[in-house]
């Protein structure tokens, strides 16, 4: 018999497979992202390009060894990957919750009770790798110290490249080691498609990556960072460019001082919440980094604060706005909700900074921030107090 954690944990993943699965079962054409994963996958065993594709098709724009990853979800039958995805993005759903400090015995409610917020639901809902993506860099940047720290987190970034701005956080912390670690890794998912595949692992990088076109109107609701709300009033590339330049500084910042103060988890999550805002696209259902953001906003700011920012990401105000066909470009009033999470990231910032700055003139010690592993240790001892 397994103990009783193990049971916990195989509990919750079932639990929140089969919620999922529910999910794709209530809701009408799921799973587009994962037939493009396939496809991309399949025009690289058929030896084409992976990125070109009959007219129709979403395009496949992740880099090559995005596609090298998905050869296996390729190879297997339509219904053994249309389940095998679901359930690793359950596994890895779990693990962030479990990560973020969750007790075992908890993780039956709540993470099941996640697939509420929008950005986890619908990252099953299209058959999206975002809570795997998540999974790799928390696993990798929180917890013990391991001399491959970083190993991960670099293979995150060849699948996407948004997690290399976690290179930028392991320099903002003096953590040399993995940040070379993390740089070779990345490195070794470039180089790999250039050996097997040439001609497209050259090629994303001279001629896909540079093509915005290929990812869709900017302006489109979805797009939940500083560039989608700008581009809905029509705000100058260098606006963009300003703004994210110093969210990213900024958060870098934070990230460093709450390093030293041993708040990890918040460390991390401070310049998760940096490539959310500054990237040029980030769809919502990216936002899956709302779940380690809320467990630290509960720490700093309270749980009435936590609540409201759950029930913002349950709700998905931009889904109840006018989209589609360039109308976001005509909305007015609408700019407020429909840019919600863009203000509550840039409020979280705040939020934290001041705090932080707070504690580093030695007030509140008492609530002083911690790692996840040494936040749950210490209301364990209160609670024996």
């Amino acid at each position: 018999m397994l103990p009783a954690g193990r049971r916990d944990l195989a509990l919750a993943v079932a639990l929140t497979w089969l919620a999922s699965l529910a999910v794709l079962a209530v809701r009408s054409g799921g799973l587009l992202d994962l037939a493009v994963y396939r496809a991309g996958a399949q025009r690289l065993l058929d030896g084409t390009s992976i990125y070109t594709q009959p007219y129709g098709e979403l395009p496949f724009t992740y880099p090559p060894f995005g596609a090298l990853v998905m050869v296996p979800l390729a190879v297997l039958p339509t219904v053994l990957a249309e389940l095998l995805l679901p359930l690793l993005s359950a596994m890895a759903l779990v693990f962030v919750w479990q990560r973020c400090g969750v007790p075992s015995r908890w993780l039956v409610l709540v993470a099941p009770a996640s697939l509420l917020l929008e950005p986890v639901w619908l990252t099953q809902h299209f058959g999206q790798v975002n809570l795997v993506l998540l999974a790799l860099v928390l696993g990798d940047l929180v917890g013990p110290t391991s001399r491959w720290r970083g190993v991960l987190t670099g293979v995150a970034a060849g699948i996407k490249l948004t997690p290399l701005v976690f290179l930028g956080y392991l320099i903002a912390t003096r953590q040399w080691r993995a940040a070379g670690v993390m740089a070779a890794s990345f490195a070794a998912t470039v180089a790999l498609p250039i050996v097997l595949i040439p001609s497209d692992g050259l090629r994303f990088w001279t001629s896909v990556l540079p093509d915005a076109r290929r990812i869709g109107a900017p302006w489109y609701a979805a797009n939940q960072s500083l560039m989608g709300a700008l581009s809905r009033v029509d705000g100058p590339w260098m606006s963009w460019f300003v703004l994210s330049v110093t969210v990213v500084l900024l958060a870098l910042w934070l990230s460093r001082s709450l390093h030293r103060r041993g708040d990890v988890i918040g460390a991390v999550s401070a310049t998760g919440l940096a490539s959310l805002l500054a990237s040029p696209v980030s769809w919502s259902h990216h936002w899956v980094w709302s779940i380690p953001l809320g467990m630290v906003l509960l720490r700093h700011a309270g749980p009435v604060a936590a609540a409201a920012r759950t029930l913002l990401f349950v709700a998905a105000p931009h889904l109840w706005m006018p989209s589609g066909g360039d109308v976001e470009l005509t909305w007015t009033r609408q700019h407020v909700p429909g840019d919600a999470f863009v203000w509550a990231g840039l409020a979280r910032l705040a939020i934290v900074a001041r705090t932080t700055s707070r504690y580093g003139r030695g007030r509140d010690t008492d609530r002083d921030v911690r790692s996840a592993g040494q936040w749950q240790e210490h209301r364990r001892e209160a609670a024996r107090g």
